[in-house]
């Protein structure tokens, strides 16, 4: 966007008249089309600057006040929808955003149509009022009004493409980003939202086992995406052994290539099967996990196989240490909705004697109940203060700053079309 701020004499760059020294190489009409082209792509970019405002604000601003009642964030978006619906639905967006440009221009255009489409699934994910600290959702209520203050400004830079449709009301739309943008900057913002958002999936690594101890890196991976899905009691306690057995072999290992590493390994180790033996008087049915225990096992076997004194190197007990962390934040989600959702069960123990004997023996009667009964399994206690890993600050993206900075200059030397005017 930054870059479309800085182009100027627009016909040319379409291949249009504006200079003797410059061929002209398009026609009136294959300019008309590429003009069609960018504000279709506009039109994608106001729509997530109107979708970014209504999700980090509170609906308590959303009222149908007029006038000075309004709040900068509900004047943005009142603008914003009323500049929507004036453009109208365009053609498919999706049709767009795979063809190739061979001009520069439509290229740039179609970043920002293709960011803008990309994020509109952050809103699901994260990247909303219910998520976000204030200082971060102003830092997405200033992102949309920074970047519908650069669309009004570029809207004036396009009056001579043929059929140029203008923002209803430019000037006013303009002002209202102005304010939203100026109230973030007076109240501060924390741009370590950034981290936050939709992330696409983790894929399986399929394949022959990999030789060495990436095979066992492998093998890791491929269980932490598994364990996507919940899987029943039963092999839970499966995954719980086999890891235990994952991470006494890897601290084998450490032990000879990453010193550091070994201490981590070996408490993990203990911690693991600690949890196994908590997890006796887990029951539950309902689930999967068959894949992850296959997965989990081979990892283990894959570092049996490798003997610990042939120097595998740091970078693939790294990569272990990192999966270990991922898979041990997965395993403590994982029990929790278990828990939650009444599907992982603890035994409880009655005064009255079974029915059927054992060998003779009438053991004590035993009910199956969830834990969210006064029934507590040392499962839980365990997950909840050894295993959840400990929250540390994110930090923020090191192109954050410096994105929005550059952002913020090419604004600054192109002030918006009727600044002094009455609206």
């Amino acid at each position: 966007m930054a870059s479309l701020l800085r182009w100027h004499r627009i016909q040319q760059r379409l291949g249009g008249p504006g200079s003797h020294t410059v061929p002209v190489t398009t026609t009136p009409a294959e300019r008309e089309r590429m003009g069609q082209i960018i504000q279709r792509y506009r039109l994608a970019a106001l729509t997530w600057c109107s979708q970014a405002v209504t999700a980090v604000t509170p609906r308590a601003e959303w009222s149908r006040t007029t006038g000075p009642a309004r709040t900068p964030a509900e004047e943005l978006r009142t603008h914003l929808d009323t500049a929507i619906t004036a453009l109208g639905h365009g053609e498919r967006l999706s049709d767009l955003l795979a063809v190739h440009h061979d001009n520069h221009l439509l290229d740039s255009w179609q970043w920002v149509a293709r960011a803008a489409a990309l994020g509109e699934h952050d809103f699901a994910s994260g990247v909303n009022r219910d998520s976000l600290t204030p200082e971060q959702a102003r830092t997405v209520l200033k992102d949309a009004a920074d970047l519908t203050q650069g669309l009004v400004i570029l809207d004036s830079r396009y009056k001579n493409v043929p059929a140029w449709q203008h923002l209803n009301q430019p000037v006013r739309l303009g002002r209202a980003a102005e304010a939203v943008s100026l109230t973030a900057d007076q109240n501060g913002y924390d741009t370590t939202v950034d981290t936050r958002g939709w992330r696409p999936p983790a894929g399986l690594i399929n394949g022959p086992a990999l030789p060495g101890l990436a095979g066992a890196v492998q093998a890791q991976h491929n269980t932490l995406v598994h364990l996507s899905a919940l899987p029943n009691a039963l092999n839970l306690r499966r995954i719980l052994h086999s890891q235990a057995r994952v991470t006494q072999e890897a601290a084998k290992h450490a032990a000879t290539a990453t010193p550091d590493l070994f201490q981590e390994f070996s408490h993990r180790a203990v911690l693991y099967r600690n949890m196994v033996t908590a997890s006796r008087d887990l029951r539950g049915l309902i689930g999967a996990g068959g894949h992850a225990v296959v997965e989990s096992q081979n990892a283990a076997t894959r570092l049996q196989r490798v003997h610990p004194m042939l120097g595998a190197g740091r970078k693939p007990l790294e990569d272990l240490h990192r999966l270990f962390k991922r898979t041990d934040a997965r395993i403590a989600a994982t029990v929790e909705r278990g828990i939650h959702e009444k599907l992982y069960l603890a035994s409880a123990s009655h005064d009255q004697l079974a029915e059927d004997p054992i060998r003779g023996i009438h053991p004590a009667r035993r009910e199956w109940k969830p834990v969210t009964s006064p029934v507590q399994t040392p499962l839980l206690r365990l997950v909840r203060e050894r295993l959840r890993p400990i929250a540390v600050p994110q930090s923020e993206p090191d192109t954050s700053d410096a994105g929005r900075m550059d952002f913020a200059s090419a604004l600054a030397h192109h002030p918006q079309p009727g600044r002094g005017r009455a609206p």
